[in-house]
């Protein structure tokens, strides 16, 4: 069985498609809440209720590129499909944002995120949405999925006109031990904290991207 990570397209040929993949997302991520209830800021008995054009934006956001991971039973990655693959794990990369921008979004305060930069020479990548199926886990998918959103950022960063650094950033539950491993491993380091309005606290963790 192999594992492959893939980005989905924004733009869909048939709508046939693009219902398809909503309804692999949406029963990934329903489990995700579910199942992992405490690590997102979205609750499951809200999302659950979400209309089809919902799912749509999200997966079409124009700011957004959605990753996910699916497993098949062949070793070639052009003949895999994502749409009739199981789908194992999933993330979303926003950006590139102001720092201004990206603080309103995930609840951190801009001067948090600049570190005493020059805001205008900053564009930040926001990870959200992050998860791996809990039987799939421990097998490194989730290095792959962060690779993967650092070289797409990467990307991006490079297609800007202008020279600009790049942050990497992403909201943690100061809980979830085993995520914080993996994200610190992976170069990331807790800078301050996002407090939204409800009062929860969670750790913001980024990285310079170079």
């Amino acid at each position: 069985m192999s594992v492959f990570i893939k980005v989905l397209p924004r733009v869909f040929a048939e709508f046939d498609r693009l219902r398809a993949v909503k309804e692999k997302y949406r029963t990934l991520r329903l489990h995700a809440l579910k199942t992992d209830a405490d690590n997102f800021g979205s609750r499951y008995e809200d999302e659950v209720e979400f209309l089809d054009q919902r799912w749509y934006d999200r997966l079409q956001n124009p700011k957004g590129a959605t990753f996910i991971a699916f497993t098949t039973s062949t070793s070639a990655y052009e003949a895999a499909s994502i749409y009739r693959e199981d789908w194992i794990g999933t993330q979303t990369v926003i950006g590139p944002l102001l720092p201004a921008e990206a603080g309103k979004f995930i609840d951190v305060g801009e001067s948090v995120i600049t570190g005493g930069a020059k805001s205008d020479d900053l564009r930040v990548f926001i990870l959200v949405s992050f998860f791996v199926h809990e039987d799939y886990r421990g097998r490194k998918i989730g290095v792959e999925l962060l690779r993967a959103a650092e070289k797409y950022a990467r990307e991006q960063l490079s297609e800007i006109d202008g020279h600009y650094t790049g942050i990497f950033g992403l909201v943690a539950n100061p809980k979830n031990e085993r995520a914080l491993r993996l994200y610190k491993w992976m170069g990331f380091e807790k800078v301050g904290q996002a407090v939204d309005d409800d009062g929860r606290v969670d750790d913001y963790l980024q990285k310079t991207l170079v």
